[in-house]
């Protein structure tokens, strides 16, 4: 499906391939000091295939998204978009297509954030995400981490058109 952005450039969103990886692998070091490497997206591709979303614009990857489910419950393990693609609604759209992808298959839905991401909190706040508790020294860096979830099965209206990640 296409989308456009504030600027009015059109991207799309759509399942991620294994020809996918190595852009996803730079957008992920490129957002994060303690990146997964590409073995462990491949891995991620191989068992959630359909959890595994990517945005793009001119086969360029503007972000991605990846979650798994495990019986009643999922987990998205990783969300990044690139710094000139940031606050265009891109996060958004890739957060509400994995929730729509998920709430077909758990019922509840988890993730964690460093308590450092204050844009990627405020996302996750928006799309009904709740605080369950912190991890001490969650991160190489020892920043805390956040461990946040939702009930798939509430309906959710989402507020804001843009975000920072």
């Amino acid at each position: 499906m296409s989308r456009r952005d504030p600027a009015g450039e059109s991207w799309s969103i759509r399942q991620c391939r294994l020809s996918d990886l190595d852009q996803v692998t730079e957008v992920e070091e490129a957002s994060f000091p303690d990146p997964y490497d590409r073995f462990t997206f491949v891995q991620l591709l191989e068992l959630e295939p359909g959890g595994f979303l990517v945005a793009e614009r001119d086969r360029r990857l503007l972000g991605y998204i990846t979650g798994v489910v495990r019986g009643d419950e999922a987990m998205i393990y990783s969300i990044a978009v690139i710094a000139d693609s940031r606050r265009r609604g891109v996060a958004g759209a890739l957060m509400k297509g994995e929730l729509d992808y998920l709430s077909g298959k758990a019922g509840r839905v988890y993730l964690q954030v460093s308590v450092n991401n204050p844009a990627a909190i405020s996302l996750y706040k928006r799309f009904s995400f709740v605080e369950l508790g912190r991890v001490r020294k969650y991160y190489r860096n020892g920043d805390d981490a956040l461990i946040m979830s939702r009930d798939l099965h509430a309906s959710v209206e989402v507020g804001g058109a843009g975000e920072s990640t």
